[in-house]
């Protein structure tokens, strides 16, 4: 019911991407994906750049949008990653990521970076 806009997928993965902006969505959205069975992991891909048209309120509205995560994945269970492409507006995001690792979550600034992260982990623990 909250991802109805264009260019949107439901399926895996999952792409939010105007509704990303919508931020009462992303409480229930994380708390329906925490009850999913069939998900292990939440990866979030987060590309600051489309916070960019702000200009120089670009920091503020995505340390906001930053806030707002936050508080949803504090409600979920499952282990949650995130990741910060590297990009040309470095100062804010390692702004960003500074904070998201202080509460807690790994960041990761490319999806390859992540998953050969995610991979050494399963190596080590498996028994």
């Amino acid at each position: 019911q909250w991802i109805d806009n264009p260019g949107t997928s439901i399926r895996n993965p999952l792409d939010m991407a105007s509704s990303f902006f919508i931020l009462d969505n992303h409480k229930p959205l994380f708390k329906r994906l925490d009850l999913e069975a069939n998900i292990d992991i939440i990866g979030v891909v987060m590309a600051i750049e489309y916070m960019g048209v702000a200009g120089r309120k670009a920091s503020e509205i995505a340390n906001y949008v930053l806030n707002v995560l936050t508080l949803a994945f504090e409600e979920v269970k499952k282990p949650i990653i995130i990741v910060f492409p590297e990009t040309i507006r470095a100062k804010v995001r390692l702004d960003l990521e500074r904070k998201i690792t202080k509460a807690g979550y790994p960041v990761f600034p490319s999806v390859e970076r992540c998953t050969r992260a995610m991979n050494n982990v399963m190596w080590l623990n498996r028994g």
